[in-house]
């Protein structure tokens, strides 16, 4: 049985819808490639779970915000009621004060000290500053004996200005020499309220100031010739008297006196005629006082003489 063969133009017939199929199936390809194409729109399923995302990530951020929002926003609250709570501390605007100025006097140096270190030194950092204010508080011989200490270097100015006010006025025996120097030179001419309070205030600053510098210094105060000396001051006998009366039952008591015994006893005598009715009594002069009392004397003796 003969072969059949197959000629060319059949092959070509056979073979052209196969490469007409693989070309059409490259031209898809090439066209995407050489055109840009839109990519393909997102479902509805998709967008939900990108929201959802989104939502998810925008949640966690702003709790982890949170803290730092409200800690940046409290911090500018804190400054204006803080400036209210520290206006209402500081109460009303107080008037200008005047500080108190030292001209020497030893028995003022420990005030004078704790003024400017409480009103200035506190309140100034700088060295230079505090010398400048330092030496406007000092005025006479003070001032005088501080002054050239501004030609030392910077930084020895201030603390040498400082030795020089201890080295010359504040040291423990000039301060309690001075303290006892007021109380030997103490006038008291009446035995009123006004009198008598301003006696004890300065024993009670003797007191203090001598008591601070220690056990040493305060002993002054104990010794009889002391009390005897303050005393004699009082210009009423019958004041004296009482005190003789407590002195001695205080010795009987416990043996010795104390200054705090004398002062307590003037403080007593002082805070009762403190009153309304202390004020309406007073109490004359001792010169008027021995005055009458030498005519009271003159007018017996007077008496006594035999009439011509």
């Amino acid at each position: 049985m003969p072969r059949a063969t197959s000629s060319p133009t059949a092959t070509k017939e056979q073979t052209f819808p196969t490469e007409r199929c693989k070309s059409e199936q490259r031209t898809p390809q090439q066209d995407v490639s050489s055109t840009p194409q839109s990519p393909p729109k997102p479902s509805h399923t998709q967008l939900e779970q990108v929201l959802l995302e989104t939502l998810q990530y925008l949640t966690q951020q702003s709790v982890r915000q949170v803290p730092q929002l409200q800690l940046a926003e409290s911090q500018p609250d804190e400054a204006p009621w803080q400036a209210i709570a520290d206006g209402l501390k500081q109460g009303p605007t107080l008037p200008k004060i005047e500080l108190m100025k030292f001209g020497g006097d030893p028995s003022e140096y420990g005030e004078s000290v704790a003024n400017f270190r409480d009103n200035i030194e506190s309140q100034v950092s700088d060295d230079s500053q505090r010398l400048t204010r330092l030496l406007a508080q000092c005025v006479g011989k003070v001032r005088d004996a501080i002054k050239s200490c501004v030609n030392l270097p910077v930084g020895q100015r201030y603390n040498a200005a400082w030795k020089t006010l201890l080295k010359n006025f504040g040291q423990p025996h000039m301060v309690a020499d001075a303290h006892m120097r007021k109380l030997r030179e103490y006038n008291l001419r009446r035995v009123d309220a006004t009198n008598l309070m301003d006696f004890a205030r300065r024993l009670q600053d003797t007191k203090r100031a001598l008591t601070s510098m220690g056990p040493l210094y305060v002993s002054r105060l104990k010794y009889e010739d002391t009390i005897l000396m303050l005393m004699k001051k009082l210009p009423d006998e019958d004041l004296k008297l009482e005190w003789t009366d407590v002195a001695g039952d205080m010795i009987c008591s416990k043996g010795h006196l104390d200054f705090y015994d004398f002062l307590n006893f003037i403080q007593k005598r002082a805070d009762r005629l403190n009153n309304r009715f202390g004020q309406e009594l007073k109490s004359p002069p001792l010169q008027k006082r021995k005055k009458k009392d030498m005519e009271t004397e003159g007018n017996k003796i007077l008496q006594l003489m035999p009439r011509p």
